[in-house]
C-alpha cells in the first residue's frame, strides 16, 4: 500500500512539472476609466509571503511610461493568465496569475503591493513552490503570495514574475495626487529704499489635490490672494518666500535720472559779448523732474529731452562753469570761451600735400618720400576766429593783414635735403609771428623700393657659415657624431624638379665632403648621400618639402635604417621663394633666411641693392636685376627668374 501512495505521489509530480513547464500562459487585459470613490485596497491572503524591491529600478519592473494626469484614476482588471495541465482522471491542473490593481498616492516614492496567485482546479493535490518556499495545494484551492514593487514615478508600469518556467506579467496605472501651488510674479514699485511694503500676492493651484496655505484651502485650479509684508532693501528681480511660497518679484525704483551736456564745448567770442550756450536735458529715469538753468525752471517728463539756454557774458578767455540743478542733483558744466584770436597752420605742398595747425609753438611730423633728393616746398597760413575785426601781425619782420572769415597766405618757402635709406633726416620748418616762432620739425624718411618674385627657375648658392650640428644612427657603425659644416653648395631646378651639390663637413675625425643629388616635387623629395670620403656607406634621405623634415633613412641597397640625418646637410629651398610686392628690405632678409634659416637685418638699402648682417656679423649683400637675384658674402648665390621692382 505505501508503495501505491509514493508511485500516485511521483505522478502527481510529474503531471506539475509537465504542466508548468510544457503549456505557454494565456493572458488578457481589458482597462476602463472612472472616477474613483476611495483609495483601492488589496485584500491579505492566509498565506503571505512579501518580498521587498531594494533597488530603484528592480528587475521585476520594465520602464515605466508616464501619461498625463487625468482628472480620474483608471481602474485596470486582468483575467487571469492560465497554466493548464493535460487532462486525466486523477491529476492536479494549476492556473497562475498575477494580482493587482491600479494604485492611488500622493507620495512618491511609494511601494505598490500585488500577489502572485497559483490556483488547482484540478481533482488531486500536488506541491507549489514559489519563492523558495513549498505549499500544498487541494483541489480547490489557491496559494496566494504577497510581492511588493517600489516605484518612484507615476504612469503606466510592468510588473514581471517567474513561475517555474513561465513569465507572468501585469501592467498596472500609479497615479500621483498631489497639490501645486504657484505663485504669481509680482511688480513693486517704490520710491525710496529700504522700505517695507505690503504686497497681495496671487496663488493658483495647478495641481490635483486641494492644498493649504496658513489653514486656507485651495481646491485645484483656484485662485486666491493673500496679504504679506516685504522688505525691499534694492531694485531687480528677487524671489522671496512668503508662507513657504517662492514668489518672483520686481522690484522697481522709480527716480529720475537727469543727464545734462552741451553740445558745444568751445564758444568764439569778442570780449563783452552775450552769449547763448545750448543745454540739452535728458530724463532717462522713470520720474519727472524739475531742473533749473539760469534761473529759469523746467519740468522733465521721463524719456524727453530738451534743449535749453544759458545766458553768459564773454568778458575772459577760458573755461567757464555753468551751475544747472535738478530737484536733487547739481551739474556743472564747462565751456571754453575763446575771445578772438588768430592759429599758425604750416602747409607742406611738395614732395607731399600736408597741413596741420601749430597747436604749441613747436610740432613735429613725419613724411616719407622714395627720392633721396628731395625739395620741400612749405608756407604759413594763418586764421583768425574773428568774426568783425580785422588783425595786423607782424610775420618773419613784414606786416600781414588778416581778414576775417578765410585764410591768409603767406609766400612760400623751399629747402632742399638729402636723405639715405638707413639714415632718416629732419628738416626744420620756422616762421615768426608777432614774436613767437612757430617751427614745425619734419622727419623725413626714404621708403625702400617694392620687390615682386613672380617665378623662380633655378637656384644656386653657396654658405660658407659654419654650424654644428649632430647625426645619430644605430647604423652604419656611428651612433651619435657631432658634425660641423664648413660649406654647402646646392643647386636646385625648379622646372626639371631635380637637385644637387656637396656638403663640406669634419666628421669622425675627419674632412671632407658629403655629395648629394636627388629629386623633388611640391609636398616631398628624396636625395642619395655619398658618404665614401668618410668610408661610410651611402644614404638615400627621404623628406618633406615644406617644412623640410627628413622621413625615412636607407641604406643604398634599400635596407632601412634608424637615422636621424640633419637637415642642414640639405638645401632648405625645395618650396619656390615667391612673394608679392614687399619692401626690398624685408623682401631681402627673407630670400637669406629661405636660403640658410638665418635670421639678418639691412644695413643699407639702394634703388636695387640691400645690404644685410646676420646674427653672427656676417656681411650679405643682395642685388636685384630683371632676370636674376646675385647674392654675395658669407651667403652667396644666384636666383634665376621673373623679378620686378617698383
Amino acid at each position: 500500500m505505501r508503495a501505491v501512495v509514493l508511485t500516485l505521489l511521483a505522478v502527481a509530480l510529474v503531471a506539475l512539472y509537465v504542466a508548468l513547464s510544457t503549456l505557454p500562459p494565456q493572458s488578457s487585459t481589458t482597462t476602463s476609466t472612472q472616477k474613483p470613490t476611495s483609495k483601492p485596497t488589496t485584500t491579505q491572503p492566509t498565506q503571505t509571503y512579501t518580498t521587498t524591491q531594494t533597488t530603484p529600478q528592480p528587475s521585476s519592473q520594465a520602464s515605466a511610461t508616464t501619461s498625463p494626469t487625468p482628472p480620474q484614476p483608471v481602474i485596470t482588471t486582468t483575467t487571469q493568465p492560465q497554466v493548464t495541465t493535460t487532462t486525466s482522471t486523477q491529476e492536479p491542473k494549476l492556473k497562475a496569475w498575477l494580482a493587482a490593481s491600479d494604485v492611488n498616492t500622493t507620495q512618491l516614492p511609494t511601494e505598490v503591493a500585488y500577489r502572485v496567485v497559483v490556483e488547482n482546479v484540478g481533482n488531486a493535490a500536488t506541491e507549489v513552490t514559489l519563492f523558495n518556499k513549498t505549499y500544498v495545494v487541494k483541489p480547490g484551492e489557491s496559494v496566494s503570495v504577497e510581492r511588493r514593487l517600489k516605484v518612484y514615478t507615476a504612469g503606466r508600469h510592468k510588473i514581471s514574475e517567474k513561475v517555474g518556467n513561465y513569465t507572468l506579467e501585469k501592467e498596472i496605472y500609479v497615479w500621483y495626487y498631489t497639490p501645486l501651488l504657484k505663485a504669481e510674479p509680482l511688480t513693486i514699485n517704490v520710491t525710496e529704499i529700504p522700505k517695507l511694503v505690503n504686497i497681495t500676492v496671487a496663488v493658483s493651484n495647478a495641481g490635483n489635490a486641494t492644498g493649504y496655505i496658513d489653514g486656507l484651502e485651495i481646491r485645484p485650479g483656484q485662485r486666491v490672494y493673500i496679504n504679506a509684508t516685504v522688505n525691499v532693501t534694492k531694485a531687480g528681480r528677487f524671489t522671496v518666500n512668503i508662507r513657504n511660497l517662492e514668489v518672483e518679484v520686481n522690484v522697481r525704483y522709480l527716480r529720475a535720472q537727469i543727464e545734462v551736456e552741451t553740445p558745444v564745448k568751445e564758444v568764439e567770442a569778442l570780449p563783452g559779448e552775450k552769449i547763448a550756450v545750448p543745454i540739452v536735458v535728458k530724463n532717462s529715469g522713470n520720474a519727472t523732474d524739475t531742473v533749473q538753468v539760469g534761473g529759469d525752471a523746467y519740468s522733465v517728463a521721463p524719456g524727453e529731452e530738451k534743449t535749453l539756454w544759458f545766458s553768459l557774458v564773454a568778458n575772459r578767455s577760458g573755461t567757464y562753469r555753468l551751475n544747472i540743478r535738478s530737484r536733487d542733483v547739481q551739474y556743472d558744466i564747462e565751456v571754453k570761451i575763446l575771445l578772438v584770436t588768430y592759429r599758425v597752420q604750416i602747409a607742406l605742398l611738395a614732395p607731399i600735400q600736408k597741413s596741420g595747425y601749430m597747436e604749441t609753438t613747436r610740432e613735429e611730423a613725419t613724411i616719407e618720400v622714395r627720392d633721396p633728393d628731395v625739395e620741400i616746398v612749405w608756407q604759413p597760413i594763418i586764421y583768425t576766429n574773428a568774426t568783425r575785426r580785422v588783425l595786423t601781425l607782424v610775420v618773419d619782420g613784414n606786416a600781414v593783414r588778416v581778414e576775417p572769415g578765410k585764410p591768409t597766405y603767406i609766400p612760400e618757402r623751399k629747402v632742399k635735403v638729402s636723405i639715405s635709406y638707413t639714415a632718416p633726416s629732419t628738416a626744420e620748418l620756422k616762421t615768426e609771428i608777432n614774436g613767437t616762432i612757430y617751427t614745425l620739425t619734419l622727419q623725413i624718411k626714404l621708403v625702400p623700393p617694392t620687390l615682386s618674385i613672380q617665378d623662380v627657375e633655378k637656384i644656386e648658392f653657396r654658405d660658407t657659415r659654419v654650424v654644428n650640428t649632430k647625426i645619430k644612427c644605430t647604423r652604419p657603425k656611428y651612433h651619435e657624431e657631432l658634425v660641423t659644416l664648413y660649406e654647402l653648395y646646392a643647386g636646385i631646378n625648379y622646372n626639371a624638379g631635380t637637385f644637387s651639390g656637396n656638403a663640406k663637413i669634419y666628421l669622425l675625425g675627419k674632412t671632407g665632403y658629403a655629395y648629394f643629388n636627388g629629386i623633388f616635387n611640391t609636398q616631398s623629395g628624396k636625395a642619395e648621400i655619398d658618404l665614401q670620403q668618410f668610408d661610410l656607406p651611402s644614404l638615400v634621405v627621404e623628406f618633406t618639402v615644406d617644412p623640410i623634415t627628413v622621413t625615412k633613412v636607407t641604406l643604398k641597397s634599400g635596407e632601412e635604417v634608424q637615422c636621424q640625418y640633419p637637415v642642414e646637410l640639405l638645401p632648405r629651398v625645395f618650396k619656390k621663394p615667391l612673394m608679392g610686392p614687399t619692401r626690398l628690405d624685408t623682401a631681402a632678409a627673407l630670400i637669406i633666411k629661405i636660403l640658410s634659416a638665418s635670421d639678418v637685418h639691412a644695413e643699407q638699402v639702394t634703388r636695387d641693392t640691400v645690404v644685410l648682417r646676420d646674427e653672427w656679423g656676417n656681411r650679405i649683400t643682395v642685388e636685384v636685376y630683371d632676370n636674376r637675384i646675385e647674392i654675395k658674402g658669407a651667403v652667396e648665390g644666384t636666383i634665376y627668374g621673373r623679378f620686378v621692382l617698383s
